[in-house]
């Protein structure tokens, strides 16, 4: 984080893809897990998942993190044997938003091969959630804005 605190600002890039404790592994994620050098102990101290949210609501992040792009050219939406040309950047200076709309197209994916969605499954991407209600960013669906890109 001592690198993170000396950037004026950071630019976020994120890759479409499931994750096997996570849930997801998108905007918030990687914003996480890119900051700190020992994410398995980080995991393990902060709760899993759900500290991801509690941090993103940290000054530092708040302030630093001012755009989030996704390249879906390709995501995984069980694990690398399991993935699609889903064709899609996205971005937003909303990482919450970033998420739920990235992680619907996961879940659209997921159910096209007859999977269960991931909240629905024995992972759950709750620190989306967290990141919600501690104004981190708009986590409800119907109040989401967005278009979506899609290359020919």
């Amino acid at each position: 984080t001592s690198l993170l605190a000396t950037c004026r600002f950071v630019i976020n890039l994120a890759t479409l893809e499931d994750h096997p404790v996570l849930g997801y592994r998108l905007a918030l994620a990687n914003q996480v897990l890119g900051s700190f050098k020992n994410s398995q102990h980080f995991e393990k101290h902060w709760g899993g998942t759900v500290g991801f949210g509690e941090i993103a609501t940290w000054k530092l992040f708040r302030q630093k993190f001012v755009l989030h792009i996704l390249d879906g050219l390709r995501g995984t939406y069980n694990g690398e044997a399991a993935n699609w040309h889903a064709q899609v950047y996205l971005g937003s200076t909303d990482p919450v938003a970033l998420d739920r709309v990235a992680g619907s197209l996961i879940d659209m994916a997921r159910r096209r091969a007859g999977l269960p969605q991931i909240n629905n499954s024995q992972r759950s991407a709750r620190y989306i959630d967290v990141a919600s209600m501690n104004n981190v960013g708009e986590g409800d669906p119907e109040k989401i804005v967005h278009d979506i890109l899609q290359t020919p």
